[in-house]
């Protein structure tokens, strides 16, 4: 199982990128933190309950 933590679905990652950048551009920066914060639990940097 070890090999799974760290594989995330690529298609997840771009498409919460696509979403974050188009957030940035129109100046939704509350919604462009949400985005990344999702972005990184599908990286598993942060773990649930800090």
């Amino acid at each position: 199982m070890s090999g799974e933590i760290n594989q995330a679905k690529p298609d997840k990652q771009l498409l919460l990128i696509e979403m974050w950048y188009s957030a940035c551009q129109t100046g939704d920066f509350k919604r462009a933190d949400r985005i990344w914060e999702e972005y990184q639990l599908v990286l598993g940097v942060v773990k649930i309950g800090k």
